[in-house]
């Protein structure tokens, strides 16, 4: 049986970050602060994010704040729109020209366009 933290539910973020996915190129995480650490894992470094960057996902776009569904909605079609275009397939260039349209539409609403952080190379 494979060791789990103390307390950790099945299916927890080490369980996640032990997988090999290897062929998996790009994972969008639009949820409510999706790089921040769970409850399952309190005393661990480690975050949804984090764990699918330990399973070998090569892109991750991820939240650091609270986003609100629609524009959650809004800025995930529009990376995949633009992973189309091939000026911007590049998963990092994407997410910058999604962010940097939302920044110039709601300059003053950051929480609209700030959240959303790609890793990856």
């Amino acid at each position: 049986m494979p060791h789990r933290t103390a307390g950790a539910a099945p299916g927890a973020l080490s369980d996640l970050a032990r997988l090999d996915l290897p062929s998996a190129d790009l994972a969008v995480l639009s949820a409510c602060q999706t790089a921040l650490g769970g409850k399952e894992l309190p005393n661990e470094a480690i975050h949804l994010a984090g764990a699918l960057l330990l399973s070998n996902v090569r892109h991750v776009v991820f939240t650091i704040w609270k986003v609100e569904d629609n524009n959650a909605h809004q800025i995930t079609d529009e990376v995949y729109t633009n992973l189309a275009d091939p000026d911007l397939g590049i998963n990092a260039y994407a997410l910058h020209e999604t962010d940097d349209r939302a920044r110039r539409q709601y300059p003053y609403h950051p929480l609209y366009w700030a959240p959303y952080v790609h890793f990856g190379p």
